[in-house]
C-alpha cells in the first residue's frame, strides 16, 4: 500500500519511487519582490561580487527572472564563485550552465557559516545573499562579522496562497478522514501557513495518525512552536532524505 503524502511547499515532488502518493496542496506562494531600487543595486553588485549565495531553488529561478528582465548578459557571471545550500538548488543552477564551487555538508544556515568560512579567507570578499523577504538573516549577520561585505538581497516574496472556502473545506475532509499519513513541510513558512488555512483547532481534533515531517531543524522548531509533535527529521535535510526517513519509519 502506497504512503500518502501531502506535500505543502511550491513544488512539485519527484516520486519515481512507486511508494508514495503524494497530493499537492501548496501553502506557500513565490513572488518576486518588486523593488527596482533593489533591483539596480543587485545588477551593480554583480560586477564586483566575490561570491553569490543560493539558499534555495526560489532564489536561483527568481534571480534568473530578474536577469531576463534586466536584459544581463549571464556570461559576465563566470567569474564569480557560487555556493549553494542543497542538492536540488545545486542541480537548478548546473541546468543553468554554472558552476557551484560549494555546497555544505548539511542545508542549515549555521553549518553553511562554519564551513564557508574555512575554505577561504573572508576578509574583503564581496558576497551577495538572495533570499527570501521574511528569510533568516543569520548567514549575513555571521559572514559579515567574519569580515566579508555581504550585499543582503531580498528578492522574493513567499505568501499565503488564496484558496477558495470550498478547496480549503475539501482538504480539511481528506484530513478528518485520515486519508493522509504525513504531511511534508519544507520551511517555517510551510508549517505555518498550513495551520494558518486549514485552522490550528481543527487540525489538533482530527490529526489521528497522520505525522508531521520536517525538512530540517528550522522547520521542527516551527512546527513545534504552534503545538504539534514533529515525528520525522532527516540527518540529511533534502526531499530525498525525508522520504527515504518516511519509508523507513514505516
Amino acid at each position: 500500500m502506497s504512503i500518502r503524502l501531502l506535500n505543502t511547499s511550491s513544488s512539485d515532488i519527484d516520486i519515481s519511487q512507486t511508494d508514495f502518493e503524494v497530493i499537492n496542496f501548496p501553502t506557500i506562494e513565490v513572488m518576486e519582490n518588486n523593488n527596482a531600487p533593489l533591483v539596480q543595486i543587485l545588477v551593480a553588485q554583480l560586477a564586483k561580487a566575490d561570491w553569490i549565495i543560493f539558499p534555495s531553488k526560489n532564489a536561483v529561478r527568481i534571480f534568473l527572472e530578474i536577469l531576463a528582465e534586466q536584459n544581463y548578459d549571464r556570461a559576465k557571471l563566470k567569474p564569480i564563485k557560487i555556493a549553494s545550500m542543497g542538492s536540488s538548488t545545486s542541480a537548478l543552477i548546473e541546468e543553468q550552465s554554472l558552476e557551484v564551487s560549494f555546497v555544505p555538508s548539511e542545508f542549515v544556515a549555521e553549518k553553511f557559516v562554519h564551513e564557508f568560512s574555512q575554505i577561504e579567507t573572508l576578509l574583503g570578499r564581496k558576497i551577495i545573499l538572495l533570499r527570501s523577504q521574511i528569510g533568516r538573516d543569520l548567514i549575513a549577520a555571521e559572514l559579515t562579522k567574519l569580515g566579508a561585505e555581504v550585499f543582503d538581497a531580498p528578492i522574493y516574496n513567499t505568501l499565503i496562497p488564496q484558496y477558495e472556502q470550498s478547496e480549503i473545506a475539501k482538504m480539511q475532509t481528506l484530513l478528518k478522514a485520515q486519508q493522509i499519513d504525513f504531511i511534508l513541510f519544507t520551511s517555517p513558512s510551510t508549517a505555518e501557513n498550513f495551520f494558518a488555512l486549514i485552522g490550528k483547532e481543527f487540525f489538533s481534533q482530527h490529526q489521528g495518525h497522520i505525522k508531521l515531517a520536517a525538512i530540517g531543524p528550522v522547520t521542527k522548531a516551527a512546527i513545534e512552536s504552534v503545538g504539534f509533535p514533529c515525528a520525522i527529521m532527516p540527518d540529511k535535510h533534502t526531499i530525498a532524505g525525508l522520504l527515504e526517513e518516511i519509508k523507513l519509519s514505516k
